[in-house]
């Protein structure tokens, strides 16, 4: 390839439009710069929706403390893919036009990944050394 074109390609890329604002990256320099949910707001409805659902199904499986690396990742991929159903069943209680093809694939996800996770509850373990038990009371737990 000769130098005027290696200059154009690179004169390209440095020009290259980015992406429009809402968008899930960010530009800087040239370069993208991937967000991760740590980084936003956790004040919005929609955080603490992320959070709730997340949180919630990691307590199913066992606990923060019990998920390995892949299950967490599967967790944050239900609870966003979750979000956006609930945003397309609002829309379409509001009587807003719903793409369906759309919202049978975020559903299909949706069910993917509860498949991979389980959709039963994990016992958590109780560690019987921190309860203080009285033989006289059956086993039950002194206040």
């Amino acid at each position: 390839m000769p130098v005027d074109a290696e200059h154009t390609v690179a004169q390209k890329r440095r020009n290259s439009t980015p992406p429009t604002p809402g968008h899930s990256t960010a530009w800087r320099r040239g370069k993208l710069k991937l967000l991760s949910r740590e980084q936003l707001d956790g004040r919005t409805k929609v955080r603490q929706q992320f959070d709730a659902i997340a949180a919630g199904i990691a307590q199913d499986l066992g606990g923060e403390d019990q998920l390995s690396t892949i299950q967490r990742h599967l967790v944050e991929a239900f609870a966003g893919t979750a979000t956006v159903l609930n945003h397309l069943n609002a829309q379409c209680l509001l009587g807003e036009p719903l793409d369906i093809s759309d919202y049978a694939q975020t559903v299909s996800t949706l069910v993917r990944l509860a498949s991979r996770l389980g959709v039963e509850r994990l016992p958590h373990e109780i560690d019987f050394d921190t309860f203080d038990l009285d033989e006289s009371t059956d086993g039950e737990a002194r206040s």
